[in-house]
């Protein structure tokens, strides 16, 4: 008997237990993007998104969009390529 009472309780256990599995969200211009064209991206030591997109450098801190363009001081608005090096700087 209590074996089979064990069996169910496992059995039970396992019935309602699911994987947590992250719900994906598509953002666009709407969430704070500059474009929906994004060429590069870029993760630095704080867990911080750099986009490189065709209206700029775009910035992530896991809510809000920050970007910066010819009028920040970059060259040109089209970001072809980023990279974080181990000193956490970002080059464009």
């Amino acid at each position: 008997m209590r074996l089979i009472i064990t069996i169910l309780i496992v059995t039970a256990s396992f019935i309602g237990a699911r994987g947590q599995v992250p719900s994906p969200y598509q953002y666009t211009m709407n969430d704070g993007l500059p474009s929906e064209r994004i060429f590069c991206t870029a993760q630095d030591k704080r867990g911080f998104i750099w986009l490189g997109t065709d209206a700029g450098l775009c910035f992530f801190n896991g809510r809000e969009f920050l970007t910066y363009t010819v009028n920040d001081g970059l060259a040109d608005n089209q970001i072809a390529r980023i990279y974080a090096d181990s000193k956490n700087r970002i080059w464009i």
